[in-house]
């Protein structure tokens, strides 16, 4: 998971390196432009939600960037 994906530069760029499913999570309307960055990406999803209330259970993910 990229936390505060913003722009979603770096979620793009764990996909394209990654075959993993890539989750770009991000409070602000940035996740817009998160889409036109990394939505073409087969294994990337983009959500927005607020990082201290997400919408996954517990140890979900393997690992969390977060820049």
């Amino acid at each position: 998971m990229d936390a505060g994906t913003g722009l979603g530069r770096d979620t793009a760029l764990y996909a394209e390196n990654s075959s993993a499913q890539v989750f770009g999570v991000d409070l602000s309307d940035s996740i817009e432009f998160a889409y036109q960055h990394a939505g073409h990406l087969p294994n990337v999803h983009l959500i927005q939600a607020d990082l201290t209330k997400m919408p996954f259970r517990e140890r979900t993910f393997d690992y969390v960037a977060s820049d």
